[in-house]
């Protein structure tokens, strides 16, 4: 049984396995099978969508990358995970984990000890690779993901726009130095760190 079975949601095997073992305790046929059949299939049916938990990423980078000195277990790296602005599961140049998701998933697209994978692998490390989610994470995307994750009431910012905003006046008031947007903290990202990656270049 996959470790993380009881995970319910998220674009991962985990949410498919779980979904799939529910739709088995019904008849076959049954609204409630197919209900479940269709979150265990491909497009996971508005609930196995978005981004699989950074205990289960790690656990397939291990798998699929093995380990480096910056993820020796899965347990590091998901701590350093969790500190990482989300981003889009797309490959770009932002220091984010959906572009560690991207190149992770493309590594598992090719075969094991081929440059092709190792090149994807390297990439969806800590560290990044080739100038791929090793860049500056910009203010929107730290914006986007705090509006998704906060909303807008009683904290200040009442839309992405006035986040971004307040981003950018504050890293210029710490009047952050170009070591805090090219390299990252030795364990995890510090506020000054956060707001630092997220002004603008």
């Amino acid at each position: 049984m996959h470790v993380y079975a009881n995970r319910h949601t998220g674009d991962s095997l985990a949410c498919r396995h779980y979904h799939l073992g529910v739709a088995a305790t019904f008849p076959s046929g049954s609204s409630q099978s197919q209900l479940h059949c269709g979150h265990a299939g491909p497009t996971g049916a508005g609930v196995c969508v978005g981004n699989p938990l950074p205990t289960e990423f790690c656990t397939d980078f291990l798998e699929t990358c093995g380990a480096d000195s910056a993820w020796p277990d899965a347990t590091t790296c998901a701590f350093n995970v969790d500190f990482m602005v989300t981003g889009t599961p797309t490959a770009s140049m932002e220091d984010t984990y959906g572009c560690r998701l991207a190149f992770l998933r493309a590594a598992k697209g090719f075969v094991a000890g081929t440059s092709n994978r190792s090149t994807s692998c390297a990439r969806a490390s800590y560290s990044g690779a080739d100038g791929w989610c090793q860049g500056p994470v910009t203010a929107q995307s730290f914006c986007q993901q705090f509006v998704d994750t906060c909303g807008t009431a009683d904290y200040g910012w009442d839309s992405v726009a006035s986040c971004t905003w307040w981003n950018r006046r504050m890293a210029t008031a710490l009047g952050c130095k170009a070591s805090l947007t090219t390299s990252k903290p030795p364990v995890a990202s510090t506020l000054l760190f956060a707001l630092c990656r997220s002004a603008p270049k």
